[in-house]
């Protein structure tokens, strides 16, 4: 509850900055995890790789959204204001979206898929990894989503 209390109260511009962080790393961590299928290490090593995206937002004391939407639970219980609540919102997403796009506009320029019409093998995995997830429905996607997220909401419970 502390810290919900704590995430109401910070400036929404330092926010943003903390959204922003943890979208450049859940992406570096998403980066690592193609590079683990491009060099032949299988979905399982991938997926441990990846969670170096989650371990950064934890040790850096980024903002992630979807760890933000328990403060619900605060709100239910008066501790701080709806007002408060949105406004976190509002500046995390936004933080997150934009590290995010920020990143792909660097891995991108920096050649590390390939160029335009002509990626690299790395950039092939890529293609063929967001291709399989645009192809899921919906359904399948939102409950991998909550699967996803179940380390989100470990982290928040057990190590702040």
């Amino acid at each position: 509850m502390a810290l919900g209390i704590k995430k109401a109260n910070t400036k929404a511009w330092q926010l943003l900055l903390l959204g922003i962080l943890a979208g450049l790393y859940i992406g570096l961590g998403g980066h690592v995890f193609l590079v683990a299928l491009e060099q032949g290490m299988g979905k399982i090593l991938g997926g441990a790789v990846f969670s170096v995206g989650l371990i950064l937002v934890v040790i850096a004391g980024a903002e992630l959204f979807t760890g933000n939407i328990l403060m619900v639970v605060s709100t239910v219980l008066s501790l701080y204001s709806i007002k408060k609540v949105l406004k976190n919102w509002v500046a995390v997403y936004s933080g997150n979206f934009l590290g995010s796009i920020l990143l792909v506009l660097v891995i991108w320029n920096c050649g590390l898929l390939g160029s335009a019409g002509q990626p690299n093998a790395l950039g092939e995995v890529a293609h063929n990894v967001s291709q399989s997830k645009m192809a899921l429905p919906f359904s399948e996607a939102f409950l991998r989503g909550i699967l996803c997220n179940i380390l989100v909401i470990n982290h928040l419970f057990f190590y702040n």
